[in-house]
């Protein structure tokens, strides 16, 4: 197993279980996590984070950028160092890492978080995974990647609801058609905030809240 030596703190389960990522499942002494057509297991302990690959390239940089490690905490926080409430919270969960998803997969975990709550998301995105995504199997254990905009496009939209995706199924439904069809999630980091949140909200089902969530 490869580690890594973490020169600013990581609360690798604050990041993973606050709500903002929902492709993790508890494993071992850690967690398996997927991102992309990535799926892998980390295990932190103190500075030091481990991680094996079990699809795909993974590497001390991928990390490093997935947890963010280039933002300093402590600097983003210092203009609220007076703020007695917000600094309780710094405290309690330092180490709680914005992190730098995939768009695509970032898009489809809001999109079902809407009128929603963090286990039927989760359920969601591992039936969505399972069902339609690629599977890998090590040591006996089963795999998914969420599936990606070609993969669902012969996806029929009842096989959507089957999948227990509710009112959200003809939403990603529309969604899957217009990625296909040239819009293009990946151009949105190069758009101010205000013109990228517009954008996404041309995209079925896609209101103001998810689309601040996805940004």
């Amino acid at each position: 197993m490869n580690t890594i030596t973490l020169d600013k703190p990581l609360n690798l389960a604050c990041s993973l279980e606050s709500g903002q990522f929902f492709q993790w499942q508890r494993y071992e002494a850690g967690y398996v996590l997927q991102s992309g057509l990535r799926i892998f297991y980390l295990e932190h302990q103190e500075n030091t984070l481990r991680y094996e690959s079990i699809s795909g390239a993974i590497d001390e940089a991928f990390l490093r950028s997935f947890f963010r490690m280039e933002d300093d905490i402590s600097v983003i926080f210092h203009p609220w160092r007076h703020d007695s409430l917000l600094m309780k919270a710094y405290s309690q969960f330092e180490g709680l890492r914005l992190l730098r998803q995939e768009p695509w997969d970032c898009l489809v975990s809001f999109l079902c978080s809407a009128a929603s709550n963090i286990p039927r998301i989760t359920s969601n995105i591992r039936t969505l995974s399972d069902r339609f995504g690629v599977r890998y199997v090590q040591d006996g254990r089963r795999w998914s990647t969420l599936p990606t905009p070609e993969q669902l496009a012969d996806v029929h939209l009842q096989a959507l609801y089957d999948a227990g995706l509710g009112f959200r199924a003809k939403y990603l439904w529309g969604i899957v058609d217009q990625v296909r069809n040239g819009f293009h999630l990946e151009s949105l980091s190069a758009l101010s905030y205000p013109e990228a949140k517009t954008e996404l909200m041309t995209l079925p089902g896609v209101g103001d809240k998810i689309a601040d969530c996805v940004l």
